[in-house]
């Protein structure tokens, strides 16, 4: 009988599997492929809703067999907000969380400012391709998906990571300049030089 870690194995590489196929003109890179096999997305949800639902699941040890399928699905999963309508947070859609990743072309060393951390997991995805010798700032506005997103990287020993709780439309100078740039959050308007 298989244990919960042969099912996480199992629908991580079907993701990967899927993920390759839907890019398969423009493959997921080498560097961004180990990133997310060494960064499991289970890890960093333990709260999730699905689309047109109103149920919270709560994901802990005791429990992590029943939602690994739901996790490793290639979907985005609400994180906070009860109305369909207005979601502030979400664990992107991994298929498109891998290909933004690519097109940023991370390498060893950059420092990366992250607007909109929600679970930690891009960051942490892209700690990983910065290496011990890069670093990624990640800001996250509602206080406690920063908290629980610090804790999550703290536990898995990612000492290259630094979620802060914080609006940031204007930035972070700290840590600043930057190598990269990636906006995960979602915003009603957009200063005037956006656009």
């Amino acid at each position: 009988m298989p244990n919960a870690m042969d099912n996480i194995e199992k629908y991580q590489k079907q993701l990967l599997e899927q993920t390759q196929k839907l890019f398969r003109e423009t493959p997921i890179s080498e560097a961004t492929t180990q990133a997310y096999l060494a960064t499991p997305r289970h890890c960093f949800v333990t709260r999730y809703r699905e689309w047109g639902t109103k149920e919270w699941h709560e994901v802990n040890a005791s429990s992590l067999a029943e939602h690994i399928q739901t996790l490793y699905a290639n979907r985005p999963i609400i994180l906070f907000g009860d109305d369909d309508q207005d979601v502030p947070s979400t664990i992107s859609q991994p298929a498109f969380v891998l290909r933004m990743l690519d097109l940023l072309q991370l390498k060893p060393g950059h420092k990366v400012s992250e607007l909109g951390a929600g679970s930690g997991w891009n960051a942490a995805l892209m700690g990983h391709l910065v290496g011990l010798e890069g670093h990624v700032t990640s800001l996250e506005i509602i206080p406690e998906l920063a908290q629980k997103a610090a804790e999550t990287i703290d536990s898995l020993g990612i000492a290259n990571v630094h979620i802060v709780a914080g609006d940031g439309a204007e930035g972070y100078q700290n840590g600043a300049p930057y190598d990269r740039a990636f906006f995960a959050a979602g915003a009603f308007d957009l200063p005037h030089y956006f656009y």
